[in-house]
């Protein structure tokens, strides 16, 4: 969080910044006070993470949770916003200050700062944060060479703009099975996140009119109860904003099949419930931008729930996957038969969609294997674990 255009004043103290996060994060925020409170005797933060016996905790202890750390400007100007913040008590606030550093030396100098924000001209200095057992960021970092130096520096936070890894996919830390980070060095890290991911690229025109175009990767589905979920990760920058990924119910494999589907568009639409009454009718569409939490560039969840006839279908949205909100739901004249994951590109070339722990109920998780891909009119792509 980029403080430096921003000082505190009447009505916005440190005091009132905490309490919003406290009011946004509750117990997955991480605290100062947990890092103190995990090292005896620990006084200051760099003590708590820099004492013999005493280091930042392990990844998989801090899943789920959220860091904030507050940029802009150092510490040294006691009435700048970093200052002002921290006060009398770095232990006793909600979120971290990570100040500007140019110089080593400096390191030390302010036992409240346990995270540094460096310029690209000083990412040298990554090197000695992270032999002192504290963590570095560098901003920003837009081009291949910047990238690479900066890696080779063992900086632990690269900042850049360029955020799609299609587009960009030097800008990339990510493994091909979704696990996030890199090792800096030799280290037991992950090889896949603990969610399946399954990708559907394609290239087509899109799921629309009186008859579809894209791809549908599905099951058939008898008779009884079907709720299927999945997380969906479109790529929100250098994509037609229609292209999109669908959890689908249809009557069948053909191109002008009644179906109902939830769908995340790639870019700038909140999600939506799509649906074709007939084969060979038009499409109606139901938007719906009120699922708490949710913008047009959001992470979405989604879910597709069958009823047992197989006639009714209604589609909902998440923010966390936990709360849902039903957008639109409709009873179709005949049963449909066939579903899974649908996308499209929209005229667009080649886009990968991700579908993140798509789970059918019964059934359990779903991978790639268990879906027969169908070419929707003239689209085309693949389906593939992983990304």
């Amino acid at each position: 969080m980029d403080r430096s255009k921003e000082y505190f004043g009447a009505g916005h103290q440190p005091e009132d910044l905490d309490a919003l996060l406290e009011a946004a994060f509750a117990e997955a925020l991480v605290r100062p006070a947990e890092l103190l409170a995990a090292c005896p005797g620990a006084t200051t933060l760099q003590e708590a993470v820099t004492t013999r016996g005493c280091t930042w905790p392990h990844l998989e202890s801090w899943r789920g949770r959220v860091i904030v750390m507050l940029t802009g400007g150092d510490l040294v100007d006691p009435s700048g916003p970093l200052a002002t913040y921290v006060g009398a008590d770095a232990g006793a606030r909600a979120a971290f200050v990570a100040p500007g550093l140019s110089d080593a030396r400096d390191l030390f100098t302010h036992p409240e700062a346990i995270v540094h924000n460096l310029e690209l001209g000083d990412v040298a200095v990554a090197g000695a944060v992270r032999a002192a057992g504290m963590v570095s960021r560098v901003w920003v970092v837009d081009d291949e060479d910047a990238w690479a130096a900066a890696a080779g520096t063992g900086v632990h936070h690269i900042a850049t703009n360029q955020i799609n890894r299609g587009e960009d996919p030097w800008a990339n830390t990510a493994g091909p099975q979704g696990w996030p980070f890199e090792c800096i060095d030799v280290c037991e890290a992950p090889a896949s996140e603990s969610a399946a991911i399954v990708t559907l690229t394609v290239d087509s025109g899109d799921l629309w009119d009186s008859s579809d175009e894209g791809l549908f990767a599905a099951m058939e589905i008898g008779a009884g109860e079907v709720a299927w979920t999945a997380g969906i990760a479109a790529p929100n920058s250098h994509v037609e904003p229609w292209a999109k990924a669908c959890l689908a119910a249809r009557a069948g494999l053909q191109a002008d099949a009644a179906y109902l589907a939830i769908c995340r568009p790639a870019d700038d639409h909140p999600l939506r419930v799509q649906l074709r009454e007939a084969t060979g009718a038009g499409t109606e569409a139901f938007e719906f931008a009120g699922v708490p939490g949710l913008t047009g560039e959001s992470p979405a969840f989604v879910r597709l729930e069958r009823r047992a006839d197989g006639t009714c279908v209604r589609g909902l949205g998440s923010s966390d996957g936990a709360a849902w909100t039903a957008i639109a739901e409709h009873c179709f004249a005949q049963p449909l038969t066939h579903v899974g994951l649908a996308a499209a590109s929209h005229g667009a070339g080649s886009l990968p969609l991700l579908f993140v722990a798509p789970t059918a109920t019964p059934g359990g998780p779903v991978v790639a294997a268990d879906l027969a891909l169908t070419s929707l009119g003239a689209g085309v792509g693949g389906v593939a674990d992983g990304w």
